[in-house]
């Protein structure tokens, strides 16, 4: 699987997307926000990470060139087999400046794959604030188990290891996933359109960040008294000073 996903990304060409910043003047900073993604993904991308293709179109967009021009000398990515598609959408509770489109974003789409042991190719659509927005296009299968695991339990730690909070289904007329509902009271059963639907799911607090290291003091020492040899005539250093003396004068020099 991990192999499925790096031939499914690109190499940036690092030096080419710095040596484009600098010329127009910008910071990492200044870039990250013209392409909409955090300062750790341009950070990546200036080192030449493996980053999907949609990442670094968007950094190429920002800097004006094609995408081809950031690629270090591989072609992009087959598209995906023609058939239904659609678009499911993601909501993490990651803070989006935190989160890094070169390591975060693929680890997340593998996890995916694994647990839905997708079928078919799950293309990178979106990334977007708020606070960190993923949209998916998947095929109807791989979807319809997805939704199997999103709401069961065996992908409940994949699942909040990422911190996804939310599912949002296509709300394309072509998607056509229905569910079963039962209404004892009145003897029927319906099939109801998953359109649009919204599944939302609870999620552990965040682990607790770990206590700041305390300040590293040297420890006080106190003195007790003195309890070696005294010496006798050496002058007492702790008692009043000692008066000036003034050399005396002698009768020579007073005779002069």
């Amino acid at each position: 699987m991990a192999d499925e996903v790096k031939n499914r990304t690109v190499a940036a060409d690092g030096k080419a997307v710095q040596r484009l910043r600098i010329e127009k003047g910008w910071r990492v900073e200044d870039l990250a926000k013209k392409a909409r993604c955090s300062l750790k993904t341009v950070a990546n991308v200036e080192r030449g990470a493996n980053v999907y293709l949609y990442t670094l179109s968007k950094v190429a967009q920002a800097l004006g060139v094609e995408v081809s021009a950031l690629m270090a000398g591989a072609e992009p990515p087959a598209p995906p087999k023609k058939g239904l598609r659609f678009t499911v959408q993601f909501t993490l509770e990651v803070p989006f400046e935190e989160f890094d489109e070169s390591e975060h974003l693929v680890n997340f789409v593998t996890m995916l794959k694994q647990i839905v042991q997708a079928k078919d190719e799950i293309m990178v659509v979106g990334v977007q604030e708020g606070s960190t927005i993923i949209t998916l296009e998947m095929g109807m299968e791989d979807i319809e188990r997805l939704i199997h695991e999103f709401t069961g339990s065996r992908a409940k730690a994949a699942l909040d290891a990422f911190r996804v909070a939310q599912l949002k289904l296509p709300d394309s007329q072509d998607f056509t996933l229905t569910q079963t509902v039962e209404f004892i009271d009145e003897g029927r059963v319906e099939e109801e359109p998953l359109r649009g639907t919204v599944y939302r799911r609870g999620l552990p607090p965040p682990a607790p960040q770990p206590p700041a290291a305390a300040e590293q003091r040297r420890p006080q020492v106190e003195f007790g008294p003195y309890q070696g040899e005294i010496i006798k005539g050496l002058p007492d250093i702790m008692g009043p000073p000692v008066p000036e003396h003034k050399l005396a004068h002698s009768d020579e020099d007073e005779d002069e």
